[in-house]
């Protein structure tokens, strides 16, 4: 399923895709006291690629 995902995502949108666990535990803080491990993170290059991300997840 992640591997699925991982390929989905790589190939829709422009930017960076990380599913590695030290990646995954950067983006699951903030500045409260919570913590949510995401299955995977999604940095877009430009606004286009938040324009395809939102696409994807419609």
């Amino acid at each position: 399923m992640v591997e699925l995902l991982r390929g989905q995502l790589e190939e829709f949108v422009d930017g960076v895709v990380l599913f590695d666990g030290h990646s995954r535990g950067l983006y699951s803080t903030d500045a409260s006291i919570y913590q949510v491990m995401p299955r995977g993170v999604v940095v877009p290059g430009s606004l286009e690629g938040v324009r395809h991300f939102k696409a994807l997840l419609v």
